[in-house]
């Protein structure tokens, strides 16, 4: 069975879905119909119980599926990872999947190494307070955090200060320098590619990036520069809770049409609060959270940094 040699990694809410989706529609490009198998991040499968596991049944439902693909999983057997990619890659230059948690893995980078050896690694970041707000939203969407933002960010410091490895990882998520270096560390560095959410707005410019980074002399690229998985929350908050203590989301996401499900969105969510109302104090000790790291990134690349490291270093 081929194996992958194109890997989206990191962050979570950077962007990672809408390059997937236009790398999946590219022609010489075949990305796994389940986007985020997390096969190589075995170190957080124990914090990822919110995850479907990933069963044969899921993947062959994953692979019956025509345009469209299924979210996640965790796909623990190699032999069922290896499924979700065709067997013959002749007409593809690149077979690939995207799991954002790959780059906060300590493992998935020695692994995707040593399994796959020559894979391109496409690494995508975001502003970390920008992101973790927006990963804090996520969450409580599904009631699976607390709606106190500024308790929850110092509960994990708390826990990480401890050595304890947090389920959703809001705030470790955005530690991008360890992560970055690891992957430097077991890929060329003309095989990575580092780029940040803000890239995406610019089509033209960042799929000519694409495009050279992964050696195509013709842009056959998706017209469309429209973000998938755009953040988004509940109209109502109490509404949402109930719905989903009842158990009456999970009813509805099992018995209604993926179709009828994602019109019903656009009434029952609406476009998130700005990063701009974290509190003033929880933002100065996240700034104060990520500055060491932020110089870090800096310092590993140099003028290639993404913009928002400037307003860290002032």
């Amino acid at each position: 069975m081929a194996r992958p040699n194109l890997f989206l990694i990191g962050a979570m809410k950077a962007g990672t879905t809408t390059l997937y989706s236009w790398l999946s529609q590219h022609p010489h490009v075949c990305m796994s119909p389940i986007k985020e198998p997390h096969f190589f991040d075995s170190d957080l499968w124990d914090v990822s119980p919110h995850i479907a596991l990933g069963t044969e049944e899921r993947v062959n439902y994953a692979l019956s599926l025509v345009g469209s693909g299924v979210h996640n999983a965790l796909i623990k057997d190699e032999k069922l990872y290896l499924k979700l990619f065709p067997k013959s890659v002749d007409q593809y230059r690149y077979i690939g999947e995207a799991t954002p948690t790959y780059l906060r893995s300590r493992v998935a980078a020695q692994g995707i190494a040593n399994a796959c050896l020559g894979a391109k690694i496409i690494i995508m970041l975001r502003d970390p307070i920008d992101r973790a707000w927006s990963h804090y939203l996520m969450e409580r969407n599904e009631l699976r955090v607390s709606e106190n933002f500024g308790g929850l960010i110092q509960e994990e410091i708390g826990n990480m200060n401890k050595g304890k490895l947090g389920q959703h990882g809001i705030l470790e998520s955005g530690l991008y320098a360890s992560g970055i270096l690891r992957y430097l560390d077991h890929f060329h560095k003309s095989d990575i590619l580092i780029a940040d959410q803000g890239e995406l707005r610019d089509r033209k410019e960042f799929v000519k990036k694409l495009n050279e980074f992964l050696g195509f002399e013709q842009d056959l690229f998706p017209d469309e520069s429209d973000s998938a998985n755009s953040s988004v929350v509940p109209r109502h908050l109490g509404l949402n809770r109930f719905i989903a203590k009842t158990g009456i989301k999970k009813i509805i996401r099992t018995l209604l049409p993926h179709s009828v499900i994602e019109k019903s969105k656009k009434i029952y969510y609406q476009k998130p609060p700005s990063s701009d109302e974290i509190d003033k104090q929880s933002r100065e000790i996240l700034t104060e959270f990520y500055s060491e790291d932020i110089k870090k990134i800096v310092y590993m690349l140099g003028d290639n940094s993404p913009a928002w490291t400037l307003k860290y270093l002032r």
